[in-house]
């Protein structure tokens, strides 16, 4: 009510201050402003000397032996991350650790990890599903939170449904299969492992944000592009808050598997580097294959959460949790929510439904943010392209199966892929002046081809805009007649 009351008096201060007859009008809203101000000021101040008296009061009854069911903020699993790392060898004059070397680093944590190999190979073979070690002795409490999390379900096929009910993204085709590919995988390799499959999730989807770091960083120190500095602060706090999302599914034992760490993690990389690549192509389209994983992020817990709301309500928050959604210091918290007024969303979290429902809708913060980033027309053009590169790999397909021509002549002949019209045009010129003549083909035929292809590349241009989503049934005739020609 405040904020709202001083934005109005700030309107009429604006509208008012050429005005000589509202001096006196004018000072008194200066005067109402500054009192608002001085209000508000006063609220946050309370606001935050409440909060620390509640941690306060809640750090010495959870001292207290005699009263610790008293209250009950934050909840541990009994998971031990596997994520962590291995520890230092020095100490810096803070008291903190700093890595070793890579080759000291990598060892350590090769006989980490080779240990969890050869733990997670005898539980396979023996057939022993309880394989993590509890922290507190096997308290029954623990076992029956950890019970609850086995029952968490999660439906590929309602996911999908949400997807195709929601406003598509627009993205061409060429961002779009690689996103498919990536979706199709986690429906198949973490089917009724909800929590591993969000571990997976977090683990890559912090990468981006690092990617685009860099790249921006590096145009910067190039002397290319220094116009998308305020971008790096928010990709930052986009990344933390990933980050964040990651160990809360650590504490649930998303990382406890060997394999499922392996994949996360080796995948990160991968994806870290092809987003390098894509950036160098079109920082655009980047952040467009970005928005997709990320909506889809949002569907995702989005079904989790309407699936498993009644026992999710029933279950405890992480500490990880609490200190993250609750903290103090939101400063990081606020940067990467672009869309909205900073400091209007302060989660409140009583239960793992809470927050599940603050994971989703932090996904949904990253959504608008990737959108916000892209340049709209590139998005709109990028079908053009998308058309040309489906044409070119047609015909050059086409032609290695009925000629004796090497690809890589083709290939190095043909004018490079920056718009339809030129490719297409490469296209003719590559299979009319290359098509042999001694094919076994009739030489009435190879006439009727080329003016088929000629017709086919004459469609192609009017048709290209669209033809990633209508194609057009002229165009799939004259392919077929193509083919038919040389008995493919």
């Amino acid at each position: 009510t405040i904020k709202s009351t001083t934005n109005d008096i700030i309107k009429d201060i604006q509208i008012n201050q050429n005005d000589d007859n509202d001096f006196d009008n004018k000072n008194d809203n200066i005067a109402k402003l500054m009192l608002l101000r001085n209000e508000r000021e006063r609220k946050r101040i309370e606001y935050l000397a409440s909060d620390l008296a509640v941690n306060k009061l809640e750090l010495e009854l959870s001292a207290s032996v005699n009263n610790s069911n008293l209250i009950k903020s934050s909840y541990d699993y009994g998971y031990t991350s596997k994520s962590n790392g291995v520890d230092g060898d020095n100490t810096n004059q803070y008291g903190g650790t700093v890595p070793s070397n890579a080759f000291i680093l990598a060892t350590k944590n090769f006989k980490k990890e080779l240990s969890s190999i050869v733990r997670d190979f005898n539980i396979f073979i023996n057939k022993n599903k309880n394989n993590h070690e509890l922290n507190d002795e096997k308290d029954k409490e623990v076992d029956l939170a950890r019970i609850n999390l086995k029952k968490l379900k999660l439906s590929n096929n309602n996911i999908w449904r949400r997807e195709m009910n929601r406003k598509e993204i627009e993205a061409p085709f060429v961002i779009k299969i690689p996103y498919y590919v990536l979706c199709v995988l986690l429906d198949n390799l973490f089917d009724g492992k909800p929590i591993s499959r969000f571990y997976f999730l977090e683990t890559v989807a912090r990468m981006p944000y690092f990617s685009y770091i860099t790249m921006l960083h590096t145009y910067e120190t190039l002397g290319w592009w220094r116009k998308s500095t305020a971008n790096k602060r928010i990709h930052f706090a986009e990344e933390y808050n990933e980050y964040h999302h990651l160990l809360i599914m650590e504490s649930l034992g998303g990382d406890q598997d060997w394999y499922v760490r392996f994949l996360a993690q080796h995948s990160s990389i991968v994806y870290y580097f092809v987003l390098i690549i894509l950036w160098v192509l079109s920082p655009s389209l980047a952040y467009n294959f970005s928005e997709l994983i990320e909506a889809h992020a949002v569907d995702t817990y989005a079904e989790f959460v309407d699936s498993n709301k009644e026992l999710l309500s029933q279950m405890e928050a992480p500490k990880i949790a609490k200190d993250y959604y609750e903290s103090l210091d939101m400063y990081v918290f606020d940067e990467f929510q672009t869309n909205r007024v900073k400091g209007s969303r302060r989660p409140v979290i009583h239960s793992l439904y809470d927050v599940f429902c603050n994971i989703r809708d932090d996904e949904k913060e990253h959504v608008n943010t990737m959108s916000a980033c892209q340049d709209p027309s590139v998005i709109v053009k990028s079908p053009n392209t998308e058309a040309a590169i489906i044409s070119y790999t047609l015909a050059i397909g086409l032609l290695a199966f009925v000629s004796n021509v090497n690809i890589e002549s083709i290939l190095s002949s043909s004018s490079s892929v920056d718009g339809s019209e030129s490719v297409l045009k490469s296209i003719y010129e590559t299979i009319t002046t290359n098509i042999p003549t001694t094919s076994p083909v009739n030489p009435d035929d190879i006439t009727s081809i080329k003016d088929s292809t000629e017709s086919l590349i004459d469609i192609m241009l009017k048709k290209v805009a669209g033809l990633s989503e209508n194609v057009d049934s002229n165009v799939i005739d004259m392919i077929a007649k193509i083919l038919s020609k040389f008995k493919l």
